[in-house]
Order: structure tokens, then C-alpha cells, then sequence
């Protein structure tokens, strides 16, 4: 994790992991669970890439056909990302 001048931390790298419960009871076990640090669920995951962040799509966890529609066709959706997003270049965004 690296920590910027006004306090935001941000991991660099594969260092992060699904918040199950099975995962934060492992780390409870190993008695590492005080360097654990959370995201905030309600904000969708960002990229830096060139410089610049780039947010991921993400739904806001809803269950079922209603949750797959939001993360497709929500404001933070799959298709909003494709479309207007910086990330991927057209070559790219028709390939995936």
C-alpha cells in the first residue's frame, strides 16, 4: 500500500482480495486481520493507467436479473464504460 501526501492509500499491485467472510476469518486466525484495510463497497474500483484514473464498471451489488442489469446497463455499468470510457481503445473495447 502506498499512502499519498493528503492520506488516500491505494495498493499497487496484486495485493488485494475478495472481502468474504472466510477471508477476513483467516486473517483473524493468523492474527493479521489489524493491517487489514477496506475499500469502500459504494465506490467502484479505479485504474491508473498512463497517468490518468480510469473507474471499472460496477453494479451496485443487487441480486439476481436486477443486479445483472445494473451492471450492464447501470450509470457505472459495462456498457458506459465501453463506450465512454478512456481505457480500452476501440480495437480493444471490440475484442472484449
Amino acid at each position: 500500500s502506498k499512502r499519498d501526501e493528503e492520506g488516500f492509500i491505494w495498493e499497487e499491485g496484486p495485493n488485494s482480495f475478495a472481502t468474504q467472510p472466510s477471508i477476513v476469518r483467516i486473517a483473524n486466525e493468523l492474527k493479521i486481520d489489524d493491517q487489514l484495510v477496506f475499500a469502500d463497497e459504494s465506490l467502484p474500483p479505479w485504474v491508473n493507467h498512463n497517468g490518468k484514473l480510469h473507474p471499472l464498471p460496477k453494479g451496485k451489488g443487487g441480486k439476481g436479473a436486477k443486479g445483472q442489469l445494473e451492471l450492464v446497463f447501470g450509470s457505472n455499468g459495462v456498457l458506459n464504460f465501453a463506450f465512454k470510457g478512456e481505457l480500452l481503445s476501440w480495437p480493444g473495447k471490440i475484442r472484449a
